[in-house]
């Protein structure tokens, strides 16, 4: 049957075969197509105008990310040294509300319009201190996280590493220097470079992180340029509060006299 019949003439160039002209039925017509694309997508990838570095970065831009090391478990101080900040600012921020209250209500029990501004004031004040809290403690800020944004492209020194041995990991081997940066072997994963902030890999919170200032042992967590303005808040409003409740005593030292 000429229907059943494939008709093709190929031609061999440089030992690659293509296929230049089809006359089939459907079916074989399409399976016909699907090899001459086989065939071209080939001879494309085995172009010898493709140089050996364009090569080596197209494939450490194809390396998987599911044989990167598993992300390092967090330090043992990570979750244990949070424990004073909480209870630092909670029983602070608790005492001088307590105090301003106590303060304004003092004497008749009744608030007049400055011992009301301090007891809303110190309110204010004890909120903001909460949220900050909350803020250094679950906000992750400068944190660099895997993805394939800051994990391409793998050194040739990991994916060597990684191939020739999973089991064994990356131990041994330090961090390694390029064009974007610092490479964490431990993260695995490209730090920017110092020119876009202090770069660092935090031995308690185990990651990298961006614009690292220092590791605070009070809350537990890195201070670094995301949240260094919810750090120098807490240290500010605890002054603030203090002067508050001063002004709760005045206030109320005041409207005794009158």
């Amino acid at each position: 049957n000429s229907s059943a019949q494939l008709c093709c003439q190929l031609i061999c160039e440089d030992g690659r075969t293509r296929a230049l002209n089809t006359c089939c039925s459907p079916a074989l017509g399409l399976m016909s197509r699907f090899a001459e694309r086989v065939v071209n997508d080939s001879v494309v990838n085995d172009s010898p105008n493709q140089s050996d570095a364009d090569k080596g970065d197209e494939g450490a831009s194809q390396f998987p990310l599911y044989l990167l090391p598993p992300i390092p478990k967090r330090g043992a101080g990570y979750r244990s040294e949070p424990i004073m900040g909480i209870v630092v600012v909670l029983a602070f921020s608790s005492l001088l509300v307590g105090l301003t209250h106590g303060m304004a209500a003092a004497g008749e029990g009744k608030y007049t319009g400055l011992t009301l501004a301090t007891v809303c004031l110190i309110w204010i004040q004890a909120l903001f201190a909460v949220l900050c809290l909350l803020f250094l403690l679950c906000a992750n800020a400068g944190v660099v996280k895997r993805s394939p944004q800051t994990c391409y492209p793998v050194p040739s020194e990991v994916q060597w590493r990684l191939r020739a041995n999973p089991q064994t990991g990356l131990g041994g081997l330090g961090n390694i220097d390029g064009p974007r940066g610092s490479y964490c072997i431990r993260c695995c994963v490209w730090r920017p470079s110092k020119e876009d902030g202090k770069s660092h890999h935090c031995s308690v919170c185990n990651r990298c992180v961006v614009g690292f200032d220092h590791h605070c042992g009070v809350f537990g967590r890195c201070i670094v340029r995301g949240n260094l303005p919810c750090f120098y808040m807490l240290i500010g409003l605890a002054f603030t509060g203090m002067a508050t409740g001063l002004a709760a005593v005045a206030a109320n030292a005041s409207s005794a006299e009158s």
